[in-house]
């Protein structure tokens, strides 16, 4: 069988399913797949099939490429082939992961559909009873829109979009540029520049992570330290097989991501890893926007633009009060206008 690549397939396959208008008339968005996602332990997950049999999939922004896991090639019945010392991966605190490769007849993820494609298998745990994650070889070819308050992710081909704003369902949204350390032809996640208190670095975005979380080491530029008045520690937290670290909430001035800035905003903040580079600079993210930040957004990427438009639909904008995976997320009341949100024309 002929190795093909998991991204060439991806939207070739999905079926059209609208089109959507943003102003000027000239811009129109093809929506090419939708997903109805559920949240388990506050992730985004939706059903599939891999060579006719169920699965369950992890849909993970956060994540390089779409792998799937060890424990589910082996439970499928796959034939997995190492793949050389260059394809390994080194994660700090857990050592050499071995990268393995298996051919799939056919996957199917909602409306989507591949035959005959090459898949990545990595000894990763994605999370209970899950077997594949959703990455973005995947994302990266399609603007993605994420409307987690409602359990559905978008899929839009743009056309004659290239200066028009495309947060299509408001009057009102905030605008932020992504940036990337990367060849931005391999786009491995979604970062974009955001401030903590004026100091600026990159923040990423994910909806693999539950809770937005701050490396200590931008926490303590921006002048806030565990054992501060007002700072409180949650845990230790860390890799079972490395040094741990406390996991601590503690209250910022003000946090900007593009046009919305929160005034004394509460963060959670702990050390990423023991390499994090310190001396923070535009090829460094200290910040993952997980499922709080998201659920409280409506979120168009607009990798056509490499912008991303997001409203605010719920606050507090971060959630900093369950420290348990299996707490629900918060409620979402109607939309609000966040401060500092651009005025769009009606699409």
């Amino acid at each position: 069988m002929r190795p093909i690549r998991l991204a060439a397939f991806a939207f070739s396959a999905f079926l059209t399913a609208g089109a959507v208008s943003a102003a000027p008339s000239d811009c129109h968005l093809t929506k090419v797949a939708e997903l109805a996602v559920r949240l388990d332990g506050g992730r985004p997950v939706v059903e599939g099939t891999l060579n006719g049999q169920p699965i369950r999939v992890a849909v993970s922004t956060g994540s390089y490429k779409t792998i799937l896991s060890e424990a589910a090639a082996r439970r499928l019945g796959l034939e997995v082939t190492p793949l050389p010392m260059a394809h390994h991966v080194i994660t700090p605190g857990r050592g050499v992961r071995e990268i393995g490769s298996a051919p799939v007849q056919s996957l199917s993820i909602g409306g989507w559909q591949a035959e005959n494609l090459t898949m990545e298998v990595v000894p990763i745990h994605f999370g209970k009873d899950v077997d594949l994650s959703l990455g973005q070889d995947i994302f990266s070819q399609a603007d993605v829109e994420l409307d987690l308050a409602h359990d559905t992710i978008r899929f839009f081909h743009p056309q004659g979009c290239d200066d028009v704003p495309l947060a299509y369902w408001a009057d009102t949204y905030a605008e932020a540029t992504m940036q990337y350390a990367q060849n931005e032809r391999r786009r491995f996640s979604n970062r974009v520049p955001v401030r903590l208190n004026g100091h600026e670095f990159l923040a990423r975005l994910s909806t693999g992570t539950v809770y937005s979380t701050l490396s200590d080491t931008i926490a303590h530029q921006a002048g806030v330290y565990e054992g501060n008045p007002g700072v409180t520690t949650l845990g230790m937290v860390g890799p079972s097989d490395h040094e741990k670290y406390p996991l601590s909430v503690g209250t910022f001035d003000s946090f900007t991501i593009g046009d919305e800035t929160v005034s004394n905003v509460k963060l959670r903040f702990t050390r990423f890893n023991p390499d994090f580079i310190s001396d923070v600079g535009r090829q460094v993210w200290g910040l993952i926007l997980g499922m709080d930040f998201i659920r409280s957004h409506r979120i168009y990427i607009a990798n056509s633009q490499d912008k991303l438009y997001f409203t605010n639909v719920s606050r507090p904008v971060f959630d900093t009060q369950s420290p348990a995976l299996q707490t629900p997320p918060p409620q979402t009341p109607a939309p609000q206008t966040a401060p500092g949100e651009k005025t769009a024309a009606n699409p």
